[in-house]
């Protein structure tokens, strides 16, 4: 695309852009939540999924976007991993949730979200999610959001995730059991349940 036509616009072409891409996000967990570690094979046969290479990004933007990035990659708390230049963090997140998260912090958007049947057009984690998969994987980005001190994308996802369980209030049972799993579930938890006591039987 034409560089110069607005910061939004010139950011967002820097998203996915390997050439300027300094740093790897690396998923420890698969699409449900499971931790890599299983797919570690000693005996070299591998009839596991294999993992994707991680989500790539650009330092500055994501110590821009997030206070907690900024103390990880610049601050005390700096990683020292590093593969010619490129910093590869590991974090406890799903591929498709780092990919979503980066997103964000380089458009202020989730656009790959937009829809209920929206896909991907990255190789590794490019699917199509139902309404009940979308609602889950937004409930744990919002866990990765709060983490990360990302207020926007956390106020975004409680209003998308409130939006939907009112329009399909059989999809809080699905937030309440993801919000279940994350330390900083208990707000859309409570919502779930207030759906769910709403909901006539």
């Amino acid at each position: 695309g034409t560089r110069g036509n607005s910061l939004v616009s010139d950011i967002h072409s820097l998203l996915n852009d390997d050439d300027i891409s300094d740093i790897t996000l690396i998923p420890l967990l698969d699409m449900d939540g499971t931790s890599f570690s299983h797919l570690s094979n000693p005996d070299g046969n591998d009839n596991s999924p294999v993992s994707c290479s991680g989500v790539p990004a650009v330092k500055a933007i994501l110590a821009a976007r997030s206070p907690v990035f900024r103390r990880m990659l610049y601050g005390e708390f700096r990683e020292t991993t590093s593969n010619n230049d490129n910093l590869q963090v590991r974090l406890e997140y799903s591929e498709r949730v780092l990919q979503l998260l980066v997103e964000f912090c380089f458009t202020d958007r989730m656009s790959s979200l937009d829809g209920v049947n929206s896909s991907s057009n990255n190789s590794c984690g490019g699917s199509t999610y139902n309404l009940e998969e979308k609602a889950r994987l937004l409930t744990n980005l919002s866990g990765a959001a709060h983490y990360f001190d990302i207020t926007k994308l956390e106020a975004d996802i409680k209003r998308q995730l409130v939006t939907m369980m009112a329009d399909h209030p059989s999809l809080a049972c699905a937030v309440l059991d993801e919000a279940s799993k994350i330390l900083s579930g208990e707000e859309l938890s409570l919502l779930a349940l207030e759906r769910i006591r709403a909901r006539p039987k």
